[in-house]
């Protein structure tokens, strides 16, 4: 059986973190992991009138995918998928400013720059959107994530 990619390899999304405080937690369809799995919005119900910032993150090209995994430790790892992966940001704010990601080229490669990545920062949302990156950048990337019934 061939491969039968069913996305385009460079097209990005637009990714609903876990931790925004417009989902409602609560919800019996709210469900993470589904999302993670599946990138399905019906699993990140809303608060009523809220909306939820957005991180637009692209699936990672072969050369920037190998430069992030030659990072000595996981910390570096995380962050450097993010700096390649993360396009733009919408409805993010830092003490009340709307924040935008620079795009740089540093050795060929194009990344979001630092400064535009600490305004950011937080363990958790770096290690979230690094886990959506790794599965957006497989050819298939359902295939690690057991039976069909898991993932809708």
């Amino acid at each position: 059986m061939a491969f039968d990619v069913k996305r385009s390899l460079t097209d990005p999304v637009r990714h609903i973190s876990m931790f925004d405080p417009a989902l409602d937690a609560e919800h019996t369809s709210f469900s993470p992991e589904r999302y993670m799995a599946t990138g399905n919005e019906e699993h990140m119900p809303l608060r009523d009138g809220q909306t939820p910032s957005r991180f637009v993150i692209r699936p990672l090209s072969s050369r920037q995918y190998r430069r992030a995994h030659a990072a000595i430790s996981k910390e570096d790892r995380v962050y450097t998928l993010v700096a390649f992966a993360l396009v733009a940001v919408e409805g993010v704010t830092v003490n009340g400013e709307a924040v935008s990601i620079k795009r740089v080229t540093i050795d060929g490669l194009e990344m979001a720059d630092t400064a535009s990545l600490e305004k950011i920062y937080d363990p958790d949302l770096f290690m979230e959107l690094a886990a959506r990156v790794e599965g957006m950048s497989r050819l298939d990337p359902t295939r690690l994530l057991g039976s069909a019934s898991t993932r809708s």
